[in-house]
This record gives C-alpha cells, sequence and structure tokens, in this order.
C-alpha cells in the first residue's frame, strides 16, 4: 500500500447517529491525533510515579467525538467543564460508541 493510499484512509473514519434531545448528531471514530489526546488524559504524574486516572476519560472521549454531519466537533476541551455538566447517561452514549467505533472491526464485533 502506498503513502497515499495509507492517508486517504482518513476519509474512512466510521460513524454512529446518536439522537440527543430531538436532535441527530453523529459519533465517530477517533483520528490518530485525536485518540493520543484521549490516551494522554488518562496518566497523570504524580511526583515520580506515573498513574492512570480514568475519571474524566468519558467526557474527554466525548467531546473529541461527538460531532455534527460534516464531521465538524461540535465542542472543543475548552468546554470541558460545561460537558461535564451534561447528563452522564448521554456523556456514557457517546463515549461508549465512540470506544466502540475506535475499535478494530474484529475488536468491535466482539464486543
Amino acid at each position: 500500500m502506498s503513502k497515499a493510499n495509507l492517508l486517504k484512509l482518513a476519509e474512512k473514519i466510521r460513524t454512529k447517529e446518536i439522537v440527543i434531545d430531538g436532535e441527530t448528531y453523529l459519533v465517530k471514530e477517533l483520528n490518530a491525533g485525536e485518540y493520543a489526546t484521549y490516551q494522554s488524559t488518562l496518566y497523570k504524574q504524580v511526583g515520580k510515579t506515573v498513574k492512570i486516572d480514568t475519571k474524566d476519560s468519558k467526557i474527554t472521549i466525548a467531546i473529541l467525538a461527538l460531532c455534527d454531519k460534516n464531521l465538524e466537533s461540535i465542542f472543543t476541551m475548552a468546554d470541558f467543564e460545561a460537558v461535564s455538566k451534561m447528563p452522564g447517561s448521554i456523556i456514557d452514549d457517546i463515549a461508549t460508541l465512540a470506544e466502540n467505533l475506535t475499535k478494530s472491526e474484529e475488536e468491535a464485533v466482539k464486543n
């Protein structure tokens, strides 16, 4: 596979529709940059030790994955505080869809 063909994979980002308060949005598979942002929020340095902290993980993945029909993000990380006040069930639904889309198709079928 050539470099050009590999880079065209960005056009194959998978999405699923989600209806929130009567409006339809898309939840998308995270691209590599978004996935790196998400992963980096899971690790916190405490002194000389790095600890895993998943407290904000669902909010973070929801911010990165929720988009409109043009795949434009609804929120940015600057909206974290506001998004954290949304109902937990909605954030959980968005995060679960995004996590399943971001897994390989084979892993998603298993779950």
